[in-house]
């Protein structure tokens, strides 16, 4: 969403599960009233992300097989993940993820927790 013309003041916020919050303001005053009333309702905003997130770590629906798209899947050399079934954890199907560290600058190969919180996700699945 673009900002309204009046806009004098641009804030976001990524808040700790995810949720990009962003507060446009006509002047000074107004953004500081608008953080405060961010602020008020950081609980509700919380226990918001904590239902929806959830709902987003519940397992996905899988199409019926006659309409999966062959080498398009979490483990498919489609997303350069290994040929197979893909390990899951307690958020759902892991996610295939290969780079170089930066800062080792060895490269590496993993099956990661699909869970958007960080706080929560479990242990990576090193590949050799």
């Amino acid at each position: 969403m673009a900002a309204p013309e009046s806009t004098a003041f641009q804030v976001n916020i990524k808040s700790p599960g995810g949720t990009l919050l962003n507060i446009y303001a006509v002047d000074a005053a107004d953004l500081s009233q608008k953080l405060e009333d961010l602020e008020n309702h950081a609980a509700q905003i919380a226990a918001i992300e904590s239902v929806f997130g959830a709902v987003s770590n519940a397992a996905p629906i899988s199409a019926p097989p006659s309409q999966q798209v062959p080498g398009n899947g979490p483990s498919s050399p489609g997303n350069g993940g290994p040929v197979g079934a893909a390990p899951s954890c307690v958020h759902g199907p892991r996610i295939f993820r290969e780079g170089v560290s930066k800062s080792t600058g060895k490269p590496y190969k993993m099956w990661a927790c699909s869970s958007p919180d960080r706080a929560s996700q479990c242990k990576a699945e090193w590949v050799n």
